[in-house]
């Protein structure tokens, strides 16, 4: 069965009940015009549909509600012009206990996290993203439990450490807990939307500031690959050296290689090890007849 057996793509007239965008994204064929499902490949939750995006539950079918208590959820919609005065906000709300929960759980520094802006929404854990320049379009909510999800209103953007100074070299990871693993080491480090996205705010983002090399940490599984291979090439027309590389040991992501006691100096052997990425244009006549 096909996944267009289930879901109708999205379109100017009905888009993205997450992202509000009217392409990529798909929305379920049930629910007689208001979908129970969608999803969004712009938008992380934690559940990923393959290479088709994140599946967003928009409310509970008629067998849902026949077995589970009914909950009632309200959505409060901000302005994009309002994501920055929130992200200060919420900042403000976050106490030391809060931030070293978080640390805890997640086996990275306080102080790596707080750099990446985070904040407290009084029962979740927030982290704002941001467009190319650095301006925050957007802010991701982070449960203790359960799946991650956006404000409403939000767009997808980059994970920027304050007062980020690029160098000489920059690190790209998917999402904010691995870009704050690389923090703990001293790295500069931002971090991509997921796996799949965020190719044109890191290129633009890479331009902007001007920077001469960049390390992809792609994760050791087939979508982390190929998401950094559509990646590297875009980058490689933007800046003088791109490397590709992977966690090292049995790790499978850039956090777990960190936290199971990756060092500074191993990390950057195998930056070291890692051959430049290179493509070649080849340029074919058309044979006149």
């Amino acid at each position: 069965m096909s996944l267009l057996d289930e879901f109708r793509r999205v379109t100017k007239r009905e888009p993205c009940p997450v992202c509000e965008h009217p392409d990529w994204c798909l929305v379920s064929k049930d629910g007689d015009g208001s979908p129970v499902s969608a999803i969004c490949k712009r938008i992380e939750s934690g559940r990923r549909w393959g290479e088709a995006g994140h599946l967003h539950l928009l409310r509970e079918s008629e067998h849902q509600r026949g077995c589970r208590p009914r909950r009632r959820t309200i959505k409060i919609p901000v302005a994009r012009a309002e994501f920055p005065a929130l992200a200060e906000r919420l900042q403000a709300a976050l106490t030391d206990r809060e931030a070293d929960d978080l640390a805890g759980e997640l086996g990275v520094k306080a102080d790596s996290l707080r750099l990446l802006g985070l904040g407290w929404s009084g029962t979740e854990w927030t982290f704002p993203m941001h467009d190319a320049v650095g301006v925050i379009c957007g802010i991701q909510k982070r449960p203790f439990r359960g799946k991650k999800w956006s404000v409403k209103g939000s767009r997808m953007g980059l994970f920027l450490p304050a007062d980020l100074d690029p160098g000489e070299q920059l690190f790209v990871l998917e999402g904010a807990s691995d870009t704050a693993a690389f923090l703990d080491l001293g790295f500069a480090a931002i971090g991509r939307p997921s796996c799949s996205t965020g190719v044109k705010l890191i290129t633009r983002y890479v331009r902007e500031h001007q920077v001469r090399t960049v390390v992809v940490v792609a994760d050791a599984d087939g979508p982390g690959r190929r998401g950094a291979q559509r990646l590297v090439p875009q980058l490689h027309a933007m800046c003088r050296s791109v490397r590709l590389i992977e966690p090292g040991g049995s790790a499978n992501d850039a956090r777990e290689w960190i936290t199971s006691g990756a060092s500074r100096a191993e990390v950057l052997a195998v930056v070291d090890a890692a051959e430049p990425a290179s493509w070649k244009v080849s340029v074919s006549q058309r044979k006149r007849t």
